[in-house]
């Protein structure tokens, strides 16, 4: 079973990929950068979605984030995620793809299948 981390600071977020990814894929959730970074260790995911604000102020924190995980762990895809536009700055930053949060939850398999199911 191919394996998805889920990084975002909003549990709602968690819950509305969770419910349509857990029956297909092994989902690890992480709220943090740091607990994402321990996991994307420890597991290996073979795939990374992640939010670009991480905070409730906006701060962009994921994008660092990103440029730190497409690093060091090259060949891993990373879908990243807001509400806003961040497509230039994701993709600076290492992201495979950027994708608006609506729009992922509403085509979620046409992306995920996109990485996972080549």
């Amino acid at each position: 079973m191919k394996t998805i981390l889920i990084l975002d600071d909003m549990m709602m977020c968690h819950e509305k990929l969770g419910l349509y990814l857990r029956a297909k894929y092994k989902i690890l959730d992480a709220y943090d950068t740091k607990t994402a970074h321990e996991l994307i260790k420890q597991q290996k995911p073979d795939l990374i979605i992640s939010d670009v604000e991480l905070s409730e102020n906006g701060d962009r924190e994921g994008l660092s984030f990103i440029e730190k995980v497409s690093k060091e762990f090259p060949g891993t895809p990373i879908l990243c995620m807001s509400m806003r536009n961040y497509r230039n700055a994701s993709e600076i930053a290492g992201a495979d793809k950027f994708i608006f949060k609506k729009e992922l939850f509403n085509n979620i398999s046409k992306y995920i299948e996109e990485y996972l199911e080549r």
